[in-house]
């Protein structure tokens, strides 16, 4: 059988970062193989794609991303802080209200 990406790179190069992903089907597979076993430049360039995503996959997470847990808690802790300073302070305009009512006969 010829070669299905003959004289057509574009087409092959199109396809090889799915091929690299394993998520083209098995016959697209294999007209792939066999291009790629006829066609230097579409090896470097999954060559290329499989560098690229080795590296993104190592660059995914830094070393200083945070600590979602630890984050988590402190956004719950200053969360409870807030509540308890507004809870606060409608008590005390609460009993203010109560105080002045009582103590200022109409």
């Amino acid at each position: 059988m010829k070669d299905f990406f003959e004289n057509n790179c574009d087409v092959a190069e199109d396809l090889l970062p799915l091929y690299a992903d394993g998520g083209c089907s098995e016959n697209t597979a294999k007209l792939l193989r066999k291009h790629l076993d006829v066609c230097p430049e579409c090896r470097k360039y999954l060559k290329s794609v499989k560098r690229m995503k080795s590296k993104l996959l190592e660059d995914d997470i830094p070393d200083s991303a945070p600590d979602y847990k630890t984050l988590s808690k402190k956004i719950k802790r200053r969360r409870k802080i807030y509540t308890s300073i507004i809870t606060s302070a409608l008590i005390l305009l609460t009993a203010g209200d109560i105080i002045y009512f009582i103590t200022n006969d109409r």
